[in-house]
């Protein structure tokens, strides 16, 4: 039903915006607004430039991440925000990537979670019955039920009948 996939949908979209306040909060400290942290993390690829840098531009980058991190988890929400979200999103995890060259699987996640937030219309109700549909005929060539992991999270989606049939 449509219902639980909205659900579901707004589950995730939640735990999006709680991985951002807490990592927001988390940088709330006197180390990480002095620029030290940020400093310390882009120690070692970028060493080489440290000589015409001082300590007041990686201050004014840790700020801007806390913002950044604090403007996604409501900026997400609202379609009148939603672009500059996904922007700055896209923006402030590619530079992660690059700059770091750490948390590759993290930061892909958190950019991938970005379509949660696309707004939803008929389509996405179709394509779960599209989806139902699909997994109703890989489920009747299936004679050794090898496929059921993908059958038990859909119960939901299914007839009474066959989802007394698993338990």
């Amino acid at each position: 039903s449509p219902y639980i996939t909205s659900t579901a949908l707004f589950l995730m979209k939640m735990l999006v915006s709680i991985v951002y306040v807490f990592a927001a909060i988390n940088k709330l400290q006197p180390s990480f607004f002095e620029g030290k942290t940020v400093l310390f993390i882009l120690r070692e690829p970028f060493s080489h430039w440290f000589g015409s840098f001082t300590l007041w531009v990686f201050a004014v980058l840790s700020v801007l991440s806390i913002l950044i991190e604090f403007f996604l988890v409501f900026g997400l929400w609202f379609s009148k925000t939603r672009t500059m979200g996904v922007i700055m999103g896209t923006l402030f995890h590619s530079s992660i990537l690059v700059l770091t060259q750490r948390g590759l699987p993290f930061n892909l996640t958190m950019l991938a979670t970005y379509l949660l937030f696309k707004q939803t219309t008929k389509k996405t109700v179709i394509s779960c019955s599209l989806r139902s549909a699909l997994l109703s005929k890989i489920k009747k060539i299936d004679v050794l039920n090898s496929l059921d992991f993908l059958l038990v999270p859909n119960l939901a989606l299914r007839s009474k009948e066959k989802v007394k049939k698993y338990y």
